[in-house]
């Protein structure tokens, strides 16, 4: 995204900060919430659906689907999501690993394990069927403490997936960072069973209001997404 678009959606962002409807929503969500938002929005993340449904990893079919790994291309972008990443990670505890969940968790892992001097490992969401047939790559010793890294949570069957078999090679998993949330009913259920605390940095009514606010979304399309939440298993069916 260009850097006039950026400069149009920050504006948009200020005069949110600055109404009444930011008045009202700034009890639920912080200044950052509000950023990392805007920063998606800005390297094109977000997009809603046009001919048809987008259909997810869980098998879900969604009207938007939101596309973190542009923001890898986007060096404005990158750095600051990299920055709140770090911030997070200091504020939970630094670990003794830092794991991605392949694929989107694995490159913010990496750059996350370089800048803070961490090992870091990666896990796939089944084993290979060649080589070594590892599911874990890099190592991983009993009682260490892992964080893991996901860019997005939708279902978080992924990230129950990842945490079991870390968890069934002896590591202590307690805590999970993406970079947004959907906040389904669905993956607060899952996370919560998982016993994992989940620390995003920013979640989709922050999208969706800041969207709203830039013309990114229609009140018809909002409408639409509030639907989807309600029932994701069994929308668009």
């Amino acid at each position: 995204m260009d850097e006039r678009t950026r400069h149009h959606t920050f504006l948009h962002v200020q005069r949110l900060r600055h109404s009444q409807d930011y008045l009202e929503f700034e009890s639920v969500v912080s200044d950052s919430n509000i950023e990392i938002a805007a920063e998606l929005l800005a390297v094109g993340s977000f997009s809603y659906y046009q001919d048809k449904p987008f259909e997810l990893d869980s098998g879900v079919l969604s009207p938007f689907y939101i596309d973190n790994r542009l923001i890898l291309s986007n060096l404005h972008s990158r750095h600051k999501i990299v920055e709140h990443l770090t911030e997070e990670l200091k504020e939970i505890g630094l670990p003794d690993v830092i794991a991605g969940i392949a694929t989107g968790g694995i490159p913010y892992a990496a750059i996350l394990a370089e800048k803070l001097d961490l090992p870091m490992i990666y896990v796939r969401p089944q084993p290979k069927t060649h080589g070594m047939q590892n599911q874990i790559e890099g190592q991983i010793k009993r009682e260490q403490k892992v964080v893991v890294i996901e860019d997005q949570i939708s279902t978080a069957g992924s990230s129950i997936r990842v945490i079991e078999v870390l968890r069934n090679q002896g590591a202590v998993v307690n805590d999970e960072i993406a970079i947004i949330t959907r906040g389904t009913k669905m993956s607060k259920e899952n996370l919560k069973k998982a016993e994992i605390k989940l620390h995003s940095l920013t979640d989709l009514d922050s999208l969706i209001k800041v969207a709203q606010q830039t013309g990114h979304l229609n009140k018809n399309q909002v409408m639409v997404i509030e639907e989807w939440l309600k029932d994701p298993e069994n929308w668009g069916k």
